[in-house]
């Protein structure tokens, strides 16, 4: 049997002699550390990161990411489909990335900082966005979004930029305790 690389839940119930059915139980487990070649899409990420590594041309393997916490995108990266074997990073930078493709960022549990700044992100991404528990500072500034609905249930997000966006509604920021009046009140001032 092959388990998917991730997080999954598994349902079990018994049944006894009788034919009696329990209630089912719920467990999620998460299938990680296995040590893989890893395929660039793109050769500039490909070659940053052989720099950024030492690798001196040989092959890049998953386990040489997990140490990594800090990653700048470089900017003329034209894809963002590498990333996903980036699961361990707690700062992410991408500058300008007017392309799509934001879907690893589900798999980055623990990212504290996300800057996208100069970015075309759409609401998918903002949802995306929205579910990162962890995220303590989000810089979007020129992003041309509108609406930061999904940003409510960041509750540990301290610091939000989002100079030259049209954002009108700031309601979704009201419960967040981390985030003060003053952060909020520079963010109206940006928005205006």
């Amino acid at each position: 049997m092959e388990l998917p690389r991730g997080a999954s839940t598994v349902c079990a119930v018994a049944v006894n002699d009788n034919y009696l059915v329990s209630t089912a139980a719920y467990m999620g487990y998460t299938v990680a550390g296995l040590t893989e070649d890893v395929t660039f899409a793109d050769p500039s990420l490909e070659a940053y990161m052989q720099e950024l590594l030492n690798k001196g041309g040989r092959v890049i393997k998953t386990s040489d990411l997990w140490g990594l916490s800090e990653l700048v995108v470089p900017e003329d990266v034209t894809t963002l489909a590498d990333l996903v074997h980036f699961t361990g990073l707690t700062r992410l930078t991408i500058h300008g990335f007017k392309g799509d493709g934001y879907d690893f960022l589900a798999d980055m549990p623990s990212l504290q900082v996300l800057d996208l700044s100069g970015c075309a992100l759409s609401s998918d991404t903002l949802d995306l966005i929205g579910s990162l528990s962890q995220l303590e500072e989000l810089y979007l500034d020129n992003c041309g979004i509108s609406k930061i609905s999904s940003f409510s249930s960041l509750s540990k997000l301290r610091i939000l930029h989002l100079n030259d966006n049209s954002v009108q509604d700031l309601s979704p920021l009201e419960n967040l305790e981390k985030l003060d009046a003053a952060g909020i009140r520079r963010v109206v001032r940006r928005c205006d």
